[in-house]
């Protein structure tokens, strides 16, 4: 099927649909797929990705004005003075200087293209260039000719899986910088024709799935729509995939070892799901300079499951993301907090000692012995001119005291009792009264510039939050500073980092330290800072601990845990514990603004225990959750699953998440409309009423949990698949253990693909355990 030219440029035959009639299109091929790119003078469009084994079409090319190409390249003048990245964030009025800015893309007129490839035993690389390109300018009126080179190179082995895309960009003129970057562009098509099999899954909270992506209809369900996800921010991590349940699909991700600032750009439509990359250059827009990439794109054949496709996710990320090894090898992580089975939240919009008396109640009413993490909002009293939200507690100003009257008392009497106080802390914003007009001398050379010189807001909204360049010693050692007071003063273990997850707006400051604009410096700052304030609030008391709010895989050795905002969502699946069980600690964002929903707050509960999450956060404000009748059923319920979770920690908190189960029929839905940010507003979630998960124990065991959500007893029966489920390659035995721990021996199972099944009660959770 596939021939060499003598010239050794690797032709490939027209495998689908769309090539160039008489045409062979150019070409790249790994173990299972091969990319083929149409000539020169359609300007090296991307022709297809092909499965080879199945002779399937992944991607394919369309005409379209807005994605129909390879890459686009957005060059600047006058050091990329203009309209702002992300203007909408700027406060009405903002003036801006003019855009002098400039488009080429692969169409582009340019004086030379051409195409050459190169082999190595079996490694392949199939380079395409283009040579003296004419720009566009951005207003459409004039052109500004031969003002940049550009060479895509794709590199892969025909004997491993994976091909790498590379792109470098280099300004001819003196004038101009490179700006922004996207690349590449790909059309996924339904594999095998059949768009009711397919499945795109994407890294969004703990993960999302949205089954037949093609359909305008399926897609409103699961609020799948145009988006511009950042990584790292709103992505865990950096990587997308599309399948055919029985076909398998493709996998798309930018393996990127440093966390360089990238928009991962999603684009559904009926003829296919657009996927491109923005990358953020290093010196952003400054003349002359280009970009080249430090990390690669990189596609690569995925069997038909989206745990198969964080499987290859895996295998790269643990050694880059996880190098401190297994939590339960951890010891920069505190024994307390592993264990921990939930997480508190108190704020204290009342009297403190309120608060601190009802928190002390909750920890009773759940009976776990050990220590708990309680994270602590308005903890701060309030101060002249304040401008922050009602429910947090900035950086006034960059000082965040005086705390409220009694505080050190409630931490003290909290500590007593096994509650362990992290205090909200915001790692990305001073509160200034008067914002950018009235910003005090000693702060202002530390705020984030945009590129036209002037301090950056947060956002439009809240004028008086500036964004604080995490890369400076003075942002840096004021966090650390405001940690170890509270360490050392009122007894806090450590903190809660709000804002720490994600990127600021890009600083073009020269005097920080850190190339302008983007790159992967946002990163390397940030996890240098959250090293000093655990550093030093360590060396005050060693059991400390420090959260992040929602942030992405690139802290996972920088923080001890992750809140995750999403409680429920449609499509919602264990992305994260998929490709990080056993390595990352989570919790959730509010799982007791459902209690008073029956069927809301068992989604909500079920997909945190069973995803390995721990149960969290419970607000403890008051105790109207303990004393009202209509939270009692699910209080209770709440309860039970704190002691599973305690029963199940070897698997839940230290285990690898293995693939899950396949069940004879399976459960029937239960669904809940989402009410607030978290659940998905307006739209319908569906769980499975039998909600389950398969572990993997450090000593080899497995351990199955099943929590049944429906108000119906329901029958399960499953294999488990020696090839997916290691522990029944050998004889075993099946243990079922209690929420309380206690442990019944139900008998062997014979190895290779045993059959278990039996019932379970309405709100029933049993781990079953096979070792």
């Amino acid at each position: 099927m596939y021939q060499k030219a003598t010239v050794a440029l690797l032709c490939l035959a027209a495998l689908t649909a769309g090539a160039p009639a008489g045409a062979a299109p150019l070409g790249i091929r790994d173990e299972s797929l091969v990319v083929t790119f149409f000539g020169k003078d359609r300007g090296y469009d991307l022709h297809a990705i092909t499965w080879r084994k199945g002779d399937v079409a992944l991607a394919e090319f369309k005409a379209d004005a807005e994605n129909g190409k390879l890459f686009e390249v957005t060059l600047r003048a006058n050091d990329g003075r203009g309209i702002p990245l992300f203007p909408r964030q700027m406060p009405k009025g903002t003036k801006h200087p003019p855009t002098d800015e400039i488009v080429l893309d692969n169409h582009s007129q340019c004086r030379r293209r051409s195409e050459a490839s190169a082999s190595t035993g079996d490694q392949r690389t199939l380079t395409l260039r283009w040579e003296g390109c004419d720009a566009q300018a951005a207003t459409g009126k004039r052109a500004e000719p031969g003002v940049a080179d550009v060479v895509v190179t794709l590199a892969a082995s025909e004997s491993k899986p994976g091909i790498e895309w590379r792109i470098e960009v280099t300004p001819r003129s003196g004038r101009y910088g490179v700006w922004l970057v996207q690349f590449p562009f790909v059309r996924l098509v339904p594999p095998g024709r059949t768009p009711a099999n397919d499945v795109f899954v994407y890294p969004r909270g703990v993960g999302r799935m949205i089954p037949n992506p093609f359909d305008g209809g399926a897609r409103a369900r699961y609020g799948f729509k145009d988006q511009f996800l950042p990584y790292p921010g709103a992505l865990k991590m950096q990587w997308a995939a599309l399948y055919d349940t029985e076909l398998g699909g493709l996998y798309l991700a930018t393996h990127d070892p440093k966390g360089h600032q990238k928009d991962f750009v999603h684009h559904p439509r009926e003829d296919g799901v657009w996927v491109s990359v923005i990358h953020y250059p290093t010196r952003m827009g400054k003349a002359g300079v280009g970009y080249k990439s430090a990390y690669p794109f990189v596609t690569q054949y995925t069997r038909g499951h989206w745990y198969d496709a964080a499987q290859i996710h895996r295998r790269w990320a643990l050694d880059v993301w996880a190098t401190k090894g297994p939590l339960a090898r951890r010891a920069d992580i505190p024994q307390w907090f592993k264990d921990a089975p939930l997480v508190l939240r108190v704020s204290t919009k009342g009297p403190v000692r309120k608060a601190a008396d009802t928190t002390a109640k909750y920890k009773a009413y759940f009976g776990y012995d050990g220590p708990i993490p309680l994270i602590w909002y308005i903890w701060s009293e309030k101060r002249d001119a304040e401008t922050s939200k009602a429910d947090s507690a900035e950086m006034h100003a960059g000082n965040p005291f005086p705390a409220k009257a009694g505080f050190k008392e409630a931490v003290t009497q909290l500590r007593a009792k096994g509650i362990y106080v992290q205090p909200y802390i915001n790692a990305r914003t001073f509160d200034i009264p008067g914002g950018v007009s009235n910003i005090p001398p000693d702060i202002l050379p530390s705020t984030v510039r945009e590129q036209n010189g002037r301090p950056r807001p947060w956002r439009a909204a809240s004028p008086g939050f500036l964004d604080m360049c995490r890369s400076t010693d003075f942002f840096q050692n004021s966090v650390r500073d405001v940690g170890v007071r509270l360490a050392r003063e009122f007894g806090a273990k450590g903190a809660y980092l709000d804002q720490f997850g994600g990127l600021q707006h890009a600083c073009f400051d020269p005097n920080h330290g850190h190339a302008p604009g983007g790159g992967h410096w946002q990163v390397g700052a940030a996890r240098k800072l959250a090293d000093k304030a655990r550093s030093a609030v360590r060396a005050v008391d060693s059991d400390a601990v420090f959260f992040g709010e929602n942030p992405s895989d690139a802290f996972i050795d920088a923080l001890d845990g992750v809140l995750y905002h999403e409680d429920v969502w449609p499509g919602l699946i264990p992305l994260v514990p998929a490709v990080y069980g056993g390595h990352w600690i989570t919790f959730g964002r509010n799982l007791n603004a459902n209690l008073d929903d029956d069927v809301a707050f068992r989604l909500a509960l079920s997909n945190t225990l069973v995803f390995g999450s721990k149960l969290g956060r419970i607000w403890t404000d008051s105790d109207s959750f303990l004393t009202d009748a209509r939270f009692a059923k699910n209080m209770t319920l709440l309860k039970t699953a704190v002691h599973l979770r305690v029963a199940a920690k070897d698997y839940l908190q230290f285990g690898r998440l293995l693939p899950p189960l396949d069940f004879r029929s399976d459960p029937p839905e239960v669904m809940a409309t989402g009410t607030r940010r978290s659940t998905g507003t307006g739209l319908v979630s569906r769980q499975p009423a039998i909600m389950s998960s398969v572990w993997e124990a450090l000593d080899g065991s497995m351990g199955i949990v099943l929590f049944n959500i429906s108000t119906s007893a329901q029958s399960y029966e499953f294999t488990l698949a020696a090839d997916r489920h290691p522990a029944v390659r050998k004889a075993v035995e099946v243990q079922q253990v209690t929420p309380g721990g206690a442990t019944t021996t139900l008998g062997p199972l014979a190895p290779l693909n045993p059959i278990l099944k039996g019932q379970l009660a309405p709100d029933e959770m049993r781990l079953l355990v096979i070792k």
